[in-house]
């Protein structure tokens, strides 16, 4: 992973097109796309199965975002039970 936030929370940052973003590419990957949307999935599976939670961040969106940290927030607040967010 990129980052292990806690015992049970992993944090991948994928590049929008070498990950292939659904967003982007709907149609899916092609060429050298294809190996590495592969092991993405190989990569995501095994974190499920092994109990973690995975949170993806997109290059797009950490490019559009105008508070890193509230967008970060954003991802965690459903896996650690927080509804409201965890930044006050």
């Amino acid at each position: 992973p990129d980052f292990l936030i806690n015992q049970n929370i992993v944090l991948e940052v994928y590049g929008d097109y070498w990950h292939c973003n659904p967003n982007i590419f709907p149609d899916g990957p092609s060429g050298r796309q294809i190996k590495i949307a592969e092991r993405d999935r190989i990569k995501e599976a095994f974190y499920k199965s092994s109990g973690y939670k995975l949170i993806v961040l997109w290059e797009s969106e950490i490019e559009n975002s105008s508070n890193l940290v509230y967008l970060l927030g954003d991802k965690l607040a459903p896996l650690i039970g927080n509804n409201k967010g965890i930044i006050a």
